[in-house]
């Protein structure tokens, strides 16, 4: 079991504004989050995160908890997920094991939490964090001022696999969070997602990619 689930869904977004609660396959974004958690059945508790009365309401129908209001100070557009997570778990007293859990991530299943879970108990890790295979560095090109390519090179070990972390979720303890009052760079542990499973909704075009997906079929939300 995981102790607690932390949703994070502020009111404000310069990108995509209201996008939380855009409908997805006719359910709200954060619906997909809410709806993989639960179940998951990991959760002692699973709690969403804002500023937004709107967004509360439509959380707590879709069974999430809402036990505060986000303040202003930490759901503006220079308020990091660290501040969220020590003001969050602040107000709830939590001790234990908690997953940080971004709504703009609606293809991450119950089934990668699940793993997600696993790897924590079986690695000891500070922290599990989901990821999605990166280009080969000898795709990448670096282009100049004036448009002009060149060849950009990275160095990593020999025989590592290249990865990006997709935003979808962060597993960790409170004890972990408390050293630092951030999320733990070292001693962190890999869960891999496909493409389509760490689709990140960011832009009209993220959502726009995101509801071609559902809308055939590829991936449906819990029931």
């Amino acid at each position: 079991m995981i102790d607690l689930a932390i949703i994070p869904a502020r009111g404000g977004s310069k990108r995509l504004p209201g996008k939380n609660l855009m409908p997805l396959a006719g359910v709200p974004l954060i619906g997909w989050t809410i709806a993989a958690a639960r179940e998951s059945g990991l959760f002692g508790r699973i709690i969403v995160s804002t500023d937004d009365r709107g967004i509360a309401g439509v959380a707590r129908e879709l069974g999430a908890e809402t036990p505060f209001l986000r303040p202003a100070l930490f759901a503006n557009d220079s308020s990091t997920s660290d501040e969220m997570l020590s003001h969050a778990l602040g107000e709830v007293g939590a001790q234990g094991s908690f997953a940080l859990l971004q709504p703009t991530s609606p293809f991450r299943s119950a089934a990668h939490l699940a793993e997600a879970e696993r790897l924590y108990r079986q690695n000891g890790a500070a922290m599990v964090q989901s990821v999605t295979a990166a280009k080969p560095v000898s795709w990448l090109q670096a282009m100049a001022t004036d448009g002009a390519l060149s060849p950009c090179q990275l160095a990593a070990p020999e025989g590592a696999q290249r990865v990006l972390p997709n935003g979808a979720i962060y597993l960790t303890d409170c004890a972990t969070f408390a050293v630092g009052r951030c999320l733990p760079s070292a001693g962190r542990v890999g869960l891999m997602m496909g493409a389509i499973d760490s689709i990140d909704i960011d832009t009209e075009e993220d959502f726009a990619l995101a509801a071609a997906v559902a809308g055939v079929g590829l991936r449906t939300i819990a029931a």
